[in-house]
């Protein structure tokens, strides 16, 4: 009995390290313009070799990690693997998917690590496709954010940015006509798409949105509380 439990032990020690990650809600294509990449299925199909296509993960301290990918090539193809000034080729062939060793990889600090994938080389129409990244490491109390899943259709709201909603709670027996607030952004805390909300309600938001290095847009949108698809459904006084 003793000899089983430690069994287990072992067992569930070594499923600890390791993290499966997928592309679908994780990685975005940087180079040679910021954009997707990734198709319907969930997996990261590509032809042009200028693209290179980032994968992020966030890590509450340094950690070494062995490196792997889920993918797979009709065609025999070369892929990179670039991360801080690592960088791995790996030759790819076989239609069927299946776990791809590249190598080891030390992150030297906590926060975000950047892992760049792009093609070398292809004999078909395109370089393949690969699902999943895979890290593996054994450093205790290693702790890995991502978008975990598609539940709650997460792979679209992680790869649309974060959001941070900050609330107040309305005073009991007031009856409140106006509300003022303001917001100020650091130098260069503003990137291309970030959306700053000044004010929101259950019906409707206010703010401005970073369209360009150049651009700001204002943007606000009130909507009916009332749930249907047909405007003139709507009563009058729901209306606005």
């Amino acid at each position: 009995m003793k000899n089983l439990l430690l069994l287990l032990c072992l067992v569930t020690s070594s499923l600890a390290g390791e993290w499966t990650i997928p592309l679908a809600g994780n990685a975005y294509r940087n180079t040679p313009e910021p954009g997707s990449g990734i198709n319907r299925s969930g997996k990261l199909v590509w032809s042009n070799p200028e693209d290179v296509h980032s994968i992020y993960v966030h890590l509450n301290q340094p950690a070494t990690f062995e490196v792997a990918l889920r993918g797979a090539a009709r065609t025999p193809a070369r892929w990179q693997l670039a991360s801080n000034g690592q960088s791995f080729n790996i030759n790819v062939n076989g239609a069927k998917p299946k776990e791809i060793p590249v190598g080891k990889i030390m992150a030297a600090k906590a926060g975000y690590l950047r892992l760049d994938l792009s093609g070398l080389k292809k004999t078909g129409k395109n370089y393949g496709e690969i699902s999943d990244l895979i890290l593996r490491s054994d450093k205790d109390g290693l702790q890995l954010n991502y978008v975990k899943s598609n539940k709650d259709n997460m792979f679209y709201w992680g790869r649309r940015g974060p959001s941070v909603h900050l609330g107040y709670q309305v005073p009991k027996g007031k009856k409140i006509e106006w509300a003022y607030s303001e917001i100020t952004v650091p130098t260069g805390e503003d990137p291309i798409g970030s959306y700053f909300m000044a004010n929101g309600f259950g019906q409707g938001y206010f703010g401005f949105q970073v369209k360009s290095p150049t651009e700001r847009w204002v943007l606000f949108s009130v909507w009916s509380p009332f749930n249907t698809n047909d405007p003139n459904a709507v009563p009058e006084k729901d209306r606005v």
